[in-house]
């Protein structure tokens, strides 16, 4: 994937501790995100801030609902609908990214870029990221939410 803005690529949120107390009081996030892996979806209407969905390990009781979708790191059983593949990892996943893994497209949360932290599945520091053409999919499956 050719190098673009933070758009697609999985990142952590940094410590709240480490955040500055201007960010602390003007970021709104339910505790629970900040343990989550994020993928930013552009730029949000704040001067370098993004909007950002959670990456997430576990299913409402419902079961799978358009709301999230699916991330296969190999090849995705047919009929799986709608899925996003990453970039080439060649295996080398974050544990929590191992198990099955869902983004969440539900809630969108805007936040300033400085509090996340990029993913890097190996020592060469390459980012993890979503292929281009999953990342179309997954804003096309935004848009119609």
């Amino acid at each position: 994937m050719k190098t673009r803005g933070p758009e697609g690529k999985i990142f952590t949120l940094v410590p709240k501790a480490r955040w500055r107390a201007d960010i602390s009081s003007s970021v709104l996030l339910p505790d629970g995100v900040r343990g989550h892996m994020v993928i930013p979806l552009g730029w949000a209407e704040q001067w370098n801030w993004v909007s950002i969905v959670t990456v997430t390990s576990s299913l409402p009781e419902s079961g799978l609902t358009p709301q999230y979708v699916p991330i296969w790191q190999g090849q995705a059983p047919k009929n799986s609908g709608l899925h996003l593949k990453l970039c080439n990892c060649w295996g080398l996943l974050p544990k929590k990214l191992r198990k099955v893994s869902y983004v969440r497209l539900d809630w969108v949360y805007a936040v300033p870029l400085e509090i996340l932290q990029q993913v890097a599945p190996d020592p060469n520091g390459s980012s993890l990221e979503l292929q281009r053409a999953s990342f179309k999919k997954m804003m096309k499956r935004i848009g119609r939410l």
